[in-house]
């Protein structure tokens, strides 16, 4: 999976930051309340297997240790600025970070172990990077 946008856009992307203080706030554990604003969506284009989807909606995803500006995890949304589109019968795909996993495999396999044992599980792929990724 390749990602391409406006670089001051993955700038923009990169830094932001949820509030926790409001996140965690005494009001919202003693009254239901709309969780605080989500991070904000980037026009990009992504390549999976020599295959370019233009125009996808890309924004970061986590919340503690899933929210790095070094190495951000991602949603990405087909239909965000293109309504109605997928890929491969998907709208959107998660890409983690796995910043808690050193050896970067628990999340694939524990999804596995699930599914083999019967137990509905997201799919899960684990990717190889080359050099820088």
């Amino acid at each position: 999976v390749q990602i391409s946008m406006a670089a001051e856009d993955f700038e923009k992307l990169r830094q932001q930051k949820r509030d926790l203080s409001e996140q965690f706030s005494q009001s919202r554990s003693e009254k239901a309340q709309p969780l605080p604003k989500a991070y904000d969506w980037f026009k990009g284009d992504v390549t999976i297997e020599g295959v370019t989807i233009k125009n996808v909606g890309i924004r970061k995803r986590g919340l503690l240790g899933s929210d790095n500006t070094t190495r951000p995890s991602f949603n990405i949304d087909f239909d965000q600025f293109v309504k109605g589109r997928t890929f491969a019968g998907e709208a959107r795909l998660t890409l983690h970070n796995n910043n808690q996993d050193p050896s970067q495999v628990q999340q694939a396999l524990g999804y596995r172990v699930f599914a083999a044992a019967g137990v509905p599980a997201p799919r899960c792929n684990l990717l190889t990077c080359g050099s820088g990724g």
